[in-house]
């Protein structure tokens, strides 16, 4: 019987982690994230641990994984510097 998954790449299953705990700021577990993304606990964990490894997500132990620095860093514009608005 053939599987009826289709087997996404590596990018689309970051993005879609990335983009999901966009939605969930105050973090979610493994469970939450494989059942609400559709993959098995081992797959999510995988991305999850490789994920953090890279610095783009943080565990937080009792609460789970959320954004880590480099993903906020990313996904949050920079304010102009004060040097750069002064009025001459």
């Amino acid at each position: 019987m053939a599987h009826s998954r289709t087997r996404r790449q590596p990018k689309q299953v970051r993005e879609a982690i990335l983009t999901m705990l966009g939605k969930h700021p105050q973090g979610m577990t493994i469970a939450d994230l494989s059942r609400r993304l559709g993959f098995s606990k081992q797959g999510a964990a995988k991305y999850l641990k490789a994920m953090c490894a890279d610095g783009e997500l943080q565990r937080t132990p009792w609460i789970g994984y959320g954004m880590g620095r480099i993903a906020y860093k990313l996904a949050k514009p920079t304010k102009p510097t004060e040097s750069t608005n002064t009025k001459e």
